[in-house]
This record gives structure tokens, C-alpha cells and sequence, in this order.
């Protein structure tokens, strides 16, 4: 399970909305040592994301709580939106290429003709997969006060 911490913004039902931080994306990233992609969190710095979420804990606004989502379905998300396009961008440019006198203009628009479809198919196939349970963030748990960190604030 891949785990962020939140605050709670309202409740919808049995859903939460709530705040993501807008800090660093993990521990080395704000000490500076790292990857270097806290570098670029330098330069871009991430905004506090609004979220709905699952909410079977039944969670109260202005509570900090930690979300969560299950990694295959992070990993199955991002091979859809990912290699999906560029498996097709690959298809497109070597259907064009087998077509007669077609060339390298040709493949050019197979492979961008391919991309599109693969983009299409990945942004449709998203959207069904978002509706799974398994694909939603939930809450997980009421943060603990040994746990909190620096505070999120509400206004976003």
C-alpha cells in the first residue's frame, strides 16, 4: 500500500475530500539528499492536491488521516497510460511502413495515428478502471500525534 498523509477537507456521503501535502515526495527529497527530483520540487514545487476518497472510518473535517492505494493498481495505472500509447505509436508506424510507397512520411503518420488511438484507449480504459474499487484511494487511518508532521492547511 503506497501511504500519504492528508487533512480532511469534508464529507460527501462516504466519501472524504481531502488536502494532500504540497511538500516533498519523500524523506531523502526533503533533507537534499536523494534522487535529485528534490531539485526539481525546488523549482516546481508541488501544490496541495484536493482528492476524494474512500471513507469506510467515517473521518471528520480538519482531521490529518493517512490515505492510501494499493501499489499493483498504481503499477497496472501506469503501464495503461504508458506503454499503452507507445506500444500503439510502435504498431501505427510499422503498419504505415509495410503499406507500399507510403515511406518514411508514412510511418510518420501511422506512428502518430497509432499514439492517438493509444492515448484514446488509455484515457477510456482509465476512466473504466477508476469506477473499480480496487483503484480508489482510502482512508486508511486517523494519523497517530506521534506521527503528525508540519501542518496541512485547510484553505487550499
Amino acid at each position: 500500500m503506497i501511504e500519504e498523509t492528508a487533512r480532511v477537507l469534508y464529507r460527501d456521503g462516504p466519501w472524504a475530500w481531502v488536502a494532500t501535502g504540497g511538500g516533498p515526495a519523500c524523506g531523502a527529497c526533503a533533507s537534499g539528499h536523494g534522487c535529485g527530483a528534490g531539485a526539481l520540487t525546488r523549482l516546481f514545487p508541488r501544490r496541495p492536491a484536493e482528492l476524494r476518497v474512500a471513507d469506510p472510518i467515517g473521518v471528520l473535517p480538519g482531521e490529518q488521516v493517512v490515505i492510501g492505494v494499493d501499489e499493483a493498481a498504481l503499477v497496472a495505472s501506469a503501464l495503461s497510460a504508458y506503454l499503452v500509447p507507445l506500444l500503439a505509436l510502435l504498431a501505427g508506424a510499422i503498419a504505415a511502413s509495410t503499406v507500399p510507397g507510403a515511406g518514411e512520411t508514412g510511418a510518420m503518420v501511422g506512428a502518430a495515428s497509432g499514439f492517438a488511438a493509444g492515448l484514446w484507449f488509455a484515457r477510456s480504459a482509465g476512466r473504466r478502471l477508476a469506477q473499480h474499487d480496487r483503484f480508489q484511494p482510502t482512508v486508511l487511518r486517523r494519523m497517530a500525534e506521534q506521527e503528525k508532521g508540519p501542518r496541512i492547511p485547510l484553505a487550499v
